[in-house]
């Protein structure tokens, strides 16, 4: 048996996981990115605020916890997840993975590894369905 990691939001009953090389999934069903490419079609969430208007579709900045927001982009209910803020590896590295498994692209703002073992070192997930989708999302963070 694999080890895995679960992103749980008990008020709710939703359950995410993920085994490396298992799939992902959403109470027992598998999950996949949305396959958005375009930035005027795509629903991005968003923790912060951006300074510029980006031509998104729409967005939604849920207030919840990162891991559950990033969540929602390997389910395809978001397209994209931009992090305006820094977290620690706490509040991102399950979801990673559960994005990683269904087929989701995570990455630092400033390319640097996501895994982390100090707790001060803290990094800038931007999550998207698509490489096409996460070269727009880079964008838009990098006009902050």
């Amino acid at each position: 048996m694999r080890a895995g990691l679960v992103v749980n939001q008990a008020m709710q009953s939703d359950c995410y996981w993920a085994t490396a090389g298992g799939g992902a999934f959403h109470n027992g069903e598998a999950m996949h990115p949305s396959g958005c490419v375009e930035l005027g079609e795509a629903v991005v969430g968003v923790s912060g605020i951006p300074k510029v208007r980006p031509r998104w579709g729409q967005f939604r900045a849920l207030g919840a916890a990162a891991a559950l927001d990033i969540c929602l982009v390997a389910d395809g209910v978001l397209d994209a997840w931009i992090d305006f803020n820094t977290h620690g590896v706490w509040d991102y590295l399950a979801s990673a993975l559960i994005c990683q498994e269904a087929g989701a692209l995570v990455v630092d703002i400033r390319g640097r590894d996501l895994i982390v073992q100090e707790h001060s070192h803290r990094r800038t997930p931007l999550v998207a369905a698509t490489p096409a989708l996460l070269e727009i999302v880079k964008q838009i963070r990098d006009q902050k």
